[in-house]
């Protein structure tokens, strides 16, 4: 019952910090936005934009793999 909880604990927290990724991906997107607007050289800065919702959004994906990883049995357990 102590390991089930364990795992039941884990799973809540990594679904909290998958929530928070998409606010944090917002936030990354309008703050680079936020900088590119005043500013004359906007390409450069909105190329940014690209690798920074890669990045979240793959720590997503592989968050998102973990949680439901726990559903399974322990024999087919990936972590990455």
């Amino acid at each position: 019952m102590l390991e089930y909880q364990a795992v039941k604990d884990e799973q809540r927290a990594r679904i909290g910090f998958r929530d928070n990724l998409l606010y944090a991906t917002l936030a990354s997107m309008a703050a680079i936005i936020a900088v590119a607007v005043p500013s004359g050289e906007r390409v450069p800065v909105l190329l940014l934009l690209p690798p920074v919702c890669v990045l979240l959004g793959w720590t997503y994906l592989v968050n998102d793999s973990n949680i439901w990883s726990t559903a399974r049995p322990r024999t087919r357990r990936r972590t990455y």
